[in-house]
């Protein structure tokens, strides 16, 4: 059976079909007949990731670290956010936190946040752990995790105490941990865990050997920022391993 539209295609020049052409249309791939455009900076409330706040010319969105964690902004975004740099990985990225003592603070789940910096725009400051940072971005999801690239902006804004870590159970943030998705990018602590494996194999886009050992619980300890050299034996045991908690590569690690 032919089957019958019952609207009437957009025009060539209108293609969300509101009635506005796409050259004055402020949401040409959302249809918006109002053209509401509530904080007057060209982009129509419709397809506006902070309709409240102008954002033109590549101005990021303000938004919190709890808020891009829990994954509560749109996706793909431009976003700006402050925290306080608790560590960096050479050639790879940083971590902010949201200080203990910030306004706005609400507590240790969900206030860690990856920065990959491998692709940000030429001429920007190199932080230093401890500094307060607000950084530009795309905010989006990286296979499986929350993070925010392609850093167009960043400025220190002064210093503060890099919080504590979180002393945790090994299985409560290993993968599918109970706590993993909250305490992703925050700092964390482990004590008295064995060595139950080492070298274990490489998940999505790592390789092999992973240089990585598993200890009680089946959370990795990974060598972003510190490899141990050589690895340890199965059955050794470590008083404590601090660090910063991450997914990557399809497994949450340390």
């Amino acid at each position: 059976a032919e089957q019958v539209c019952p609207c009437n295609p957009p025009a060539g020049d209108d293609r969300d079909g509101d009635g506005a052409g796409d050259l004055d249309d402020n949401c040409p791939f959302i249809g918006n007949p109002d053209q509401a455009d509530t904080d007057e900076d060209g982009l129509g409330d419709a397809c506006d990731a902070c309709p409240d706040f102008s954002n033109a010319d590549g101005a990021g969105c303000p938004v919190d670290i709890y808020t891009l964690k829990r994954g509560d902004f749109a996706q793909p975004s431009t976003v700006t956010t402050t925290g306080v740099v608790t560590a960096i990985a050479a050639e790879a990225g940083l971590f902010l936190q949201i200080p203990v003592d910030a306004e706005g603070y609400d507590g240790e789940a969900y206030s860690g946040l990856y920065v990959y910096t491998g692709n940000q725009a030429e001429g920007l400051p190199a932080p230093a752990v401890g500094d307060v940072i607000t950084v530009t971005g795309t905010y989006d999801d990286f296979f499986g995790q929350l993070q925010v690239s392609r850093i167009t902006g960043l400025t220190v804004d002064g210093q503060a105490d890099v919080p504590p870590p979180i002393l945790v159970a090994p299985a409560d943030v290993a993968t599918g941990g109970a706590r993993a998705g909250e305490l992703e990018g925050v700092r964390v602590r482990i004590e008295d865990v064995g060595v139950t494996a080492i070298n274990p194999p490489a998940g999505p886009g790592d390789g092999d050997p992973t240089n990585a050992f598993v200890v009680d619980g089946g959370l990795r300890i990974n060598d972003l920022f510190y490899a141990v050299d050589p690895l340890p034996m199965v059955g050794a045991r470590f008083a404590f391993i601090q660090g910063m908690l991450r997914f990557a590569n399809g497994d949450s690690k340390l």
